[in-house]
């Protein structure tokens, strides 16, 4: 992207989206495979395989670009569950908040992960 002459948040068409940068160098130390993969995403697009149940240790070599619109002390986290073909079956939920990071559920939409995170909020009074 920084060769094409584009900037880091060039791909955030819904500027209420959050993004993170990842280096590549520090994910292949954690063993997963990283690489080119624009299967009809724009070409700059990248994957990472073998991820697996190890997403808090990513989530913890992620460096945040832009925060998700709106974001206060506590934020949702969705991550995508893919099946073999690579589609997202389900989305896990985390509730980001004071330094912690809290599974609350899975969801099969995204609009079903923030309505869930509405009535989690709406429950504990955040």
């Amino acid at each position: 992207m920084r060769a094409d002459g584009l900037d880091p948040l060039h791909y955030l068409i819904d500027p209420a989206h959050g993004a993170v940068r990842m280096n590549v160098g520090e994910l292949r130390q954690l063993g997963f495979h990283v690489g080119w993969d624009p299967d009809d995403a724009p070409s700059h697009h990248g994957a990472v395989w073998g991820i697996g149940s190890k997403r808090r240790r990513v989530h913890k070599i992620a460096t945040t670009v832009k925060r998700v619109d709106g974001e206060d002390a506590t934020t949702l986290e969705t991550v995508p569950v893919y099946n073999a073909d690579w589609t997202a079956s389900l989305f896990d939920m985390y509730v980001l908040g004071n330094g912690d990071r809290t599974w609350i559920g899975s969801r099969r939409t995204l609009r079903q992960c923030r309505d869930a995170f509405e009535g989690y909020c709406k429950a504990n009074g955040l």
